[in-house]
């Protein structure tokens, strides 16, 4: 059984191994669908005003909130992860630094950047060093910095924009990235990305900032983190928590959430600690500290996603084809998935709100 099945049957049962359980987002969210967690607005002692982030608006529909996440320290980072090296070397002119404090750093700069990484080093006719490398993690980041995410909260009702027009405009991005300019150099497994991005082998890694600890002890190349590039559509910085830590309470334990709302209150007071310890850690592998000034506002912005748990696989690897299947089209795909797409969000979220 997984742990959510466990916590269901137990709650189910009447009795709980914990009062209080930290679990991931997506968890959450099954576990609110299965009415086994308590509603934390139902807490007289919690002080909202400080776990209001897109950790906690991500499971929070209507009246009901089904989780707590931590300011500061909920949501996973994705940005790019570049090497400083290689674009001096081939991008002399491109301080992606500078150009993200000029809010100059935007698609149309990050496929520049690529175009003139991505090189045939060797004139044997194939590429040896690429412009960026990913999985599909780099569909949901460009999702999400045109479309402001795949699924948000409109008008009280959670809606797939990733079917939008600008969430199409980020898949036919994508698609130019991989089909067109051939920089982008794709693999199914995060970690073959990271392991040539770690030989030097590519300019730009997009994926989640955690990936620096298999990074830093293989690179001989100085290395740096930037957010990930403004859309034309969104037309700013925007990163979107998919996944974060949340604290929920046992349904069968509802009587206690003042006592847990006043723990929750004490625990805020060392969220900033925590965030500057993660801030020691990336420094200490090489960060600048314009990197860890935009890590922090990273953790301390993000806005809520409702993607994760809620699309099926028969979605998610549409999305994801429309891009890496060269006989695909992203805006044909999106329009013979979209009713799909928003049917299994209004039916994964009709109990809760």
């Amino acid at each position: 059984l997984s742990a959510v099945d466990v916590i269901t049957k137990e709650v189910m049962a009447g009795k709980s191994t914990a009062d209080v359980y930290d679990i991931s987002l997506s968890m959450c969210r099954s576990l609110a669908k299965s009415k086994a967690v308590a509603n934390w607005l139902n807490s007289k002692t919690l002080d909202f005003s400080k776990v209001q982030n897109g950790g906690t608006q991500a499971i929070t529909f209507g009246k009901k909130c089904y989780g707590v996440a931590l300011n500061g320290t909920s949501g996973v980072v994705a940005g790019i992860m570049y090497n400083k090296d290689l674009i001096a070397k081939y991008a002399p002119g491109y301080d992606l630094q500078k150009l993200y404090k000029e809010n100059k750093w935007d698609f149309d700069t990050f496929r520049e950047v690529a175009k003139l990484c991505t090189r045939d080093t060797d004139g044997d006719n194939k590429t040896d060093v690429y412009g960026v490398t990913s999985n599909t993690n780099i569909i949901g980041i460009m999702l999400t910095s045109n479309a402001g995410g795949t699924a948000l909260m409109k008008n009280g009702r959670v809606e797939a924009t990733m079917c939008n027009d600008a969430g199409i405009a980020a898949l036919e991005f994508c698609k130019i990235l991989y089909k067109t300019d051939k920089t982008w150099k794709y693999f199914g497994d995060i970690q073959d990305s990271v392991a040539l991005f770690s030989s030097g082998k590519s300019a730009m890694l997009a994926t989640y900032i955690h990936f620096y600890t298999m990074v830093a002890p293989a690179a001989t190349f100085k290395f740096d983190f930037v957010h990930a590039p403004i859309g034309p559509d969104y037309g700013k910085y925007v990163d979107a928590v998919y996944d974060a830590s949340v604290y929920v309470v046992p349904k069968t334990n509802e009587k206690q959430l003042d006592k847990l709302g006043t723990w929750i209150n004490h625990l805020t007071t060392v969220s900033g600690k925590l965030l500057n310890i993660e801030a020691k850690n990336l420094a200490m592998n090489g960060f600048s500290q314009d990197a860890i000034e935009i890590f922090k506002w990273c953790k301390n912005n993000m806005q809520a996603d409702y993607s994760t748990g809620a699309f099926t696989g028969a979605v998610s690897s549409q999305v994801d084809s429309s891009v890496t299947s060269p006989s695909k089209s992203p805006s044909k795909v999106m329009a013979s998935i979209k009713t799909l797409a928003q049917t299994e969000l209004d039916d994964f979220y009709a109990n809760m709100y």
